[in-house]
């Protein structure tokens, strides 16, 4: 097995929100529904990114705050 990486930018994804008072709460479920949306743009975008480099890529099977693995399968000449 073949394990290559790739830097992409890393987002911040706080789990915390700063009232009009100044008190600090926890997301809503819209705002975690939000945050979703946007981790499922950023890893299609990351994929894309990947792509664009070696068209044979065909996803990210794990990933880090600054680097994504995958693997090459020899058999099916993809990554």
């Amino acid at each position: 097995m073949t394990t290559n990486t790739s830097s992409f930018a890393n987002t911040n994804r706080s789990g915390n929100l700063v009232a009009p008072n100044g008190q600090v709460s926890s997301n809503s479920n819209e705002n975690n529904n939000n945050s979703n949306n946007e981790e499922d743009q950023l890893n299609r975008i990351n994929l894309q990114t990947l792509q664009n480099r070696d068209p044979y890529i065909s996803k990210i099977v794990d990933q880090a705050q600054r680097v994504c693995v995958y693997k090459f399968v020899a058999e099916k000449r993809e990554w």
